[in-house]
């Protein structure tokens, strides 16, 4: 199954890292960074959050609308 993995710019560090770990050991994982977003980007950025997982979505779903 595709796997979309969201990071945050700003995260820290290890947080960054622990991401990273889960995309790379997923075999259809993608890691998209969000630019200029923590942690919380679902709060302080949701239509940036919304967009990245509806066109992902929308990229991997097999009927086009």
């Amino acid at each position: 199954t595709p796997v979309r993995v969201l990071l945050g710019e700003r995260s820290p560090t290890w947080m960054a890292a622990g991401t990273r770990a889960v995309a790379d050991a997923l075999p259809r994982g993608e890691l998209r960074t969000l630019a200029g977003q923590g942690h919380i980007a679902m709060l302080t950025a949701p239509d940036l959050f919304a967009e990245s997982i509806g066109s992902y979505a929308r990229a991997q779903s097999p009927v086009r609308l």
